[in-house]
C-alpha cells in the first residue's frame, strides 16, 4: 500500500473560490485516479444510490461553500479522467458520506491530546485504523479569495471536503477521534462542519459557539458523531468538543503544575449515556487514562516529550490496545502520527510512529503557512 511505500504526502496549495479550489484538487490526475478507484471499491458496501439518499436528506444543512467545493471536486475529476459528470458526482458523494452512514468500526482507536507548558504548546494525534482503510492522503493548503475566510491546512484524503486534522492562519487547530453515539440520525457530517469552522473561526470561543449555534438553529450532526480536540495557539487555550447528532459538550482540560492539557480517545466522557454499547471497551478507557498519566509524568514537553508519548509502548514490543502507539500486527494499529506546534508547523509520520527512534528521518516537517 502507498502508506508503506513513501515517507511523505504531497503538499498542494490551491486558491480562489471554494468551487475553484475543489476543482484544482479534483483535476490533479493522481488525486482523481485515487478518488475514483477507491469509490469503485466502496460501491459494494455503500452503493451510489445510498450515498445520494443520504445527501438528499441533509443537503439543506451543508454550507454553500462546501457544496461549491464538492461540485468543483467532481468537475475536476471529469476533466482529469474523462468520465461523465454523473459518475464523478457519485464518487464525491460516496467519499463524503461512506464513513458518516456506515458507522465504521475500523476507525475506533485514535488518541489525541493538547498541552501547553513552559516548553510550548502542541496538539497531537495518533491515527489507529485497520490498514485496509489507510487510503493514502495529502496535505492541502487552502487559500480562499479575500473575504472568503481564513487560509488553512488539511491533512486528509483529497476526496473528502471536510477537515479532521488541520489548522488555520489564525492559529486554531483541530484533530479528530471517531465516536459511536446512541440515538443516531441523518445530519451534517461533523468533519464538514469543522471545514466551515476552519474557514470562519479565529478563536476557540468562536469554534465552540459555532457548534452550539448550529444546534440551536435546528441543525443536527450525522450518524457517526465525533470527538474533536481544538487548540487555540494564539490564546494557549484548548478544549475537547464531544459531538452527538443533537448535543455538544465541551471539556476545557485540567491544570497540573505548569501544564494544562486535555485528552481524547473514542468515548464520550461528558455524556456517557450517549455512548453506544459497542463503545464500552477497555482500549478507549485505558488509553485515555494512560495518556493523562504520561502527560502528568513527562517533565520535558518539548517536541521530544511529545514524541515519547505518541510512541509509547509501555516497554512492550509491539504496543498493545492500551498503549498510545498500539500497532499489534500487520493488519491493525497506529498507521500515522501528527502534531502541530505554536509556530504553524505540522509534523507527521506515515506508518508506526515508534519507528522514529530507529530512523528520525521519518518525521516530516511542513511549515505550511510559509507556502
Amino acid at each position: 500500500m502507498s502508506l508503506f511505500s513513501t515517507k511523505s504526502y504531497p503538499v498542494v496549495v490551491v486558491s480562489g473560490t471554494w468551487e475553484e479550489m475543489g476543482y484544482q484538487v479534483g483535476s490533479r490526475p493522481e488525486f482523481a485516479k485515487g478518488i475514483h478507484r477507491t469509490a469503485l471499491f466502496l460501491k459494494r458496501p455503500f452503493p451510489p444510490e445510498k450515498a445520494a439518499y443520504y445527501f438528499d436528506r441533509v443537503k439543506h444543512l451543508i454550507p454553500q461553500s462546501i457544496l461549491g467545493q464538492m461540485k468543483g471536486l467532481a468537475r475536476g475529476e471529469v476533466k482529469a479522467l474523462g468520465i461523465s459528470s454523473g459518475e464523478a458526482w457519485k464518487d464525491v458523494l460516496i467519499w463524503n458520506f461512506f464513513v458518516t452512514s456506515t458507522y465504521m468500526k475500523e476507525r475506533k482507536g485514535c488518541t489525541d491530546f493538547a498541552v501547553t507548558s513552559k516548553d510550548g504548546s502542541f496538539l497531537a494525534h495518533n491515527t489507529d485504523v485497520n490498514y485496509l482503510y489507510a487510503l493514502g492522503g495529502s496535505i492541502i493548503i487552502f487559500k480562499p479569495n479575500p473575504g472568503m475566510g481564513y487560509s488553512f491546512v488539511s491533512f486528509y484524503q483529497p476526496g473528502y471536503t471536510g477537515v479532521a486534522l488541520g489548522e488555520n492562519s489564525a492559529g486554531l487547530a483541530v484533530v479528530f477521534n471517531a465516536a459511536y453515539p446512541s440515538k443516531r440520525n441523518y445530519g451534517l457530517p461533523p468533519e464538514m462542519f469543522v471545514r466551515k469552522v476552519m474557514q470562519e473561526c479565529g478563536s476557540l470561543e468562536e469554534a465552540v459557539e459555532a457548534f452550539r449555534s448550529f444546534l440551536k438553529k435546528g441543525g443536527r450532526f450525522a450518524h457517526n458523531g465525533a470527538i474533536f480536540t481544538f487548540m487555540d495557539f494564539k490564546a494557549r487555550k484548548m478544549a475537547r468538543v464531544e459531538v452527538t447528532p443533537d448535543r455538544v459538550e465541551v471539556d476545557y482540560g485540567v491544570t497540573e503544575g505548569d501544564k494544562h492539557f486535555v485528552v481524547a480517545t473514542n468515548h464520550y466522557r461528558l455524556m456517557p449515556e450517549r455512548n453506544d454499547r459497542e463503545d464500552f471497551n477497555t482500549s478507549s478507557y485505558a488509553r485515555y487514562e494512560r495518556c493523562r498519566m504520561l502527560l502528568k509524568m513527562e517533565s520535558d514537553l518539548s517536541m521530544k516529550g511529545i514524541m515519547k508519548i505518541l510512541t509509547d509502548h509501555d516497554g512492550k514490543n509491539p504496543g498493545t490496545d492500551h498503549t498510545i502507539c498500539r500497532h499489534k500486527n500487520l493488519n491493525v494499529g497506529t498507521n500515522s502520527s501528527l502534531f502541530f506546534d505554536d509556530k504553524f508547523v505540522l509534523y507527521y509520520i506515515l506508518g508506526n510512529p515508534c519507528q522514529y527512534w530507529k530512523d528520525p528521518s521519518v518525521l516530516q516537517v511542513v511549515r505550511w503557512k510559509e507556502r
